[in-house]
C-alpha cells in the first residue's frame, strides 16, 4: 500500500514516465478531480508537485496551493522539460534531490516564483527552452 512508503515526500508528476523515473506518482495530465485529489491527500505525505516545464502546469500548480502541498523550482538546464528527461541527464539520485530541494511550499512564493518561470519561458515568444 502506498500509505506504507517510508518516505517524506511524494512527487507528484504530470506524466507516467516522470513519475515512473522519480518514483511518484502521477496525475496523467495537468488537472486533478476530486476523487484524485483525496487519494493524495490521504497518503499522509507532503506532496511536491513537479508541474511540465514546456506546458501550462498552472492547473496542477493551482490545486498544489489550494491543497497545501509544494511545486518544485529545479534549476535544470533550459532545454529540460520534465522529470524524465531530467532522469536522463542528471540522473535518479541528483533529479529526486533537485525536486526535493527546490520544493516550495509557502502559497505565496509558489505564485510568485509560478508567474516568473512562465514569464521567462514565453519571453521571447517561442519560450526559452529552445537552447540545446
Amino acid at each position: 500500500s502506498q500509505s506504507g512508503w517510508d518516505r517524506k515526500y511524494v512527487i507528484l508528476c504530470e506524466g507516467v514516465f516522470d513519475a515512473y523515473f522519480v518514483d511518484g506518482i502521477c496525475s496523467i495530465g495537468n488537472t486533478l478531480n476530486l476523487d484524485q485529489i483525496g487519494l493524495i491527500n490521504r497518503l499522509g505525505k507532503k506532496i511536491i508537485v513537479c508541474p511540465d516545464r514546456d506546458k501550462d502546469g498552472g492547473a496542477l500548480v493551482t490545486h498544489a496551493i489550494q491543497q497545501g502541498w509544494g511545486v518544485c523550482f529545479p534549476n535544470w538546464q533550459a532545454h529540460i522539460k520534465d522529470a524524465a528527461k531530467a532522469v536522463e541527464v542528471y540522473g535518479r539520485i541528483l533529479t529526486v534531490q533537485s525536486i526535493v530541494q527546490s520544493a516550495e511550499f509557502n502559497p505565496m512564493k509558489i505564485e510568485l516564483t509560478w508567474k516568473l518561470s512562465k514569464q521567462s519561458r514565453n519571453d521571447d515568444g517561442k519560450g526559452r527552452g529552445k537552447r540545446v
